[in-house]
């Protein structure tokens, strides 16, 4: 081999590094969009999930239970904000403070099984039951 045939060797080598440099470089901002996307995705998952159940699965009993136990460890009248904030930040369900105030309280104060009454507006009390 010549120096001239070396030296387009030479030529074509360094040409095909750069352009399995450039392809390299290419799929990796592929496969770092590809990760993105995948974390994003496996995110939303996760959080439809977590979220899902808590939100269709209020049922009146389980929380009025809450409701009559907070009120009876209270002891005093205590207002349907706060009765809010416990079912909310304690017990992690999922309600909107006027379906808790129009509906499950309402019900509630109705209900004879359920110790709980309003002792005046926006304010729950336990129900001593009276011997």
């Amino acid at each position: 081999m010549g120096s001239r045939e070396i030296e387009t060797r030479l030529i074509e080598i360094m040409d095909e590094i750069v352009t399995l440099s450039k392809e390299y470089v290419l799929l990796k901002n592929q496969r770092f969009e590809y990760d993105k996307k995948v974390s994003q995705e496996r995110v939303y998952e996760e959080y439809v999930r977590e979220n899902y159940y808590q939100k269709y699965k209020n049922n009146y009993d389980i929380i009025s239970l809450y409701i009559a136990s907070f009120l009876k460890e209270k002891g005093i009248p205590t207002s349907s904000k706060t009765i809010y904030e416990y079912l909310v930040k304690e017990k992690l369900i999922s309600i909107s403070y006027s379906n808790l105030q129009s509906n499950y309280l309402k019900r509630m104060h109705n209900d004879t099984h359920v110790n709980v009454e309003r002792a005046y507006k926006g304010y729950y009390q336990y129900r001593r039951k009276s011997k």
